[in-house]
């Protein structure tokens, strides 16, 4: 496989040049023990027979390692890509304006402390989007206004217009956000600009208070798959739903994937963060359920 992937990109003459340096350092070798033999010096022609032995056992041990590799890989990609084909365009049957605030049925919880054990957890619930924002920063994250980088896709600036004068073309977030508790009660979340502090705060403080009247027309939720047959692969993936909360109409739905295809090697890189087998591409830094969101509920725009 290693040799595909360097003939594809043009480095073929790396093989090439490996399997000419392991020929001659076998002749050599041979050449020495031969000598050895020659002047009757078994104990070197021994000793010198370790480093040629080595030769042959390391390709054959890194063949091995590499046929098993494939037979992981393999079967992995092929669930992979057809999750990828059938599971992961967005569904949006409408778009709404002048939304002003939502009502978020979960929170992706903060992991922040155990969050390199959580990298390398298997069955870790949110690995599908591993670098998504969590605790009071996802939260925060739908009341950020958004600034436009060159391509011209939305993306979450760090604080409000409220707080900095980052310039551009802004978009809005919403003026608030209400959340459910473990007992059933919703409150209501919004943004409050704050001196920025020497510690690297944003210079936003989140504000809650209990919440009253009829909840929001639309609601934010999401569902991990923690299938055990594809956490099998190192394969996690989770949903997000835009809800209509009078009709449970699911609006607009969007499901994401992600593959650690190193299967969990720990080895210089953290396996849920380090892969690169996503779908659909993920560009938000940490921001994806909330780019999804704005595609499909635009936030009421003015002061």
């Amino acid at each position: 496989m290693m040799d595909a992937k360097l003939a594809a990109l043009g480095l073929g003459w790396i093989t090439s040049t490996i399997g000419i340096v392991f020929w001659v350092l076998v002749i050599g070798l041979l050449f020495v023990i031969v000598r050895f033999i020659r002047r009757k010096d078994y104990l070197l022609a021994s000793v010198t027979c370790v480093p040629l032995a080595a030769l042959f056992v390391l390709p054959v041990m890194s063949y091995m390692e590499q046929r098993e590799y494939l037979a992981k890989y393999e079967p992995a990609k092929a669930i992979f890509d057809k999750l990828c084909k059938d599971q992961s365009a967005p569904i949006i049957k409408r778009t709404v304006e002048d939304v002003e605030g939502v009502l978020l049925l979960k929170v992706r919880p903060d992991g922040n402390a155990d969050f390199h054990r959580r990298l390398a957890d298997q069955l870790w619930a949110d690995a599908a989007l591993a670098r998504e924002r969590t605790g009071d920063e996802y939260i925060k994250a739908f009341l950020l206004d958004r600034g436009w980088v060159e391509a011209g896709a939305p993306r979450p600036v760090q604080a409000r217009r409220i707080v900095y004068d980052v310039g551009g073309s802004l978009q809005r977030g919403f003026r608030y956000v209400e959340i459910v508790g473990p007992d059933g009660t919703r409150s209501r979340v919004t943004a409050k600009a704050n001196t920025p502090k020497w510690n690297g705060s944003d210079g936003v403080l989140l504000q809650k208070q209990e919440a009253r009247g009829a909840a929001p027309q639309y609601a934010i939720d999401f569902e991990n798959n923690v299938d055990p047959e594809l956490r099998k692969h190192w394969i996690a993936g989770t949903t997000v739903k835009i809800i209509e909360t009078k009709t449970n109409a699911v609006i607009g739905q969007q499901s994401f994937w992600s593959w650690d295809n190193g299967f969990g090697n720990t080895s210089q890189r953290s396996p849920w963060s380090t892969s690169p087998a996503t779908c659909p591409p993920s560009p938000g830094g940490g921001y994806q359920t909330h780019l999804f969101v704005d595609i499909v509920l635009k936030a009421k725009q003015g002061s």
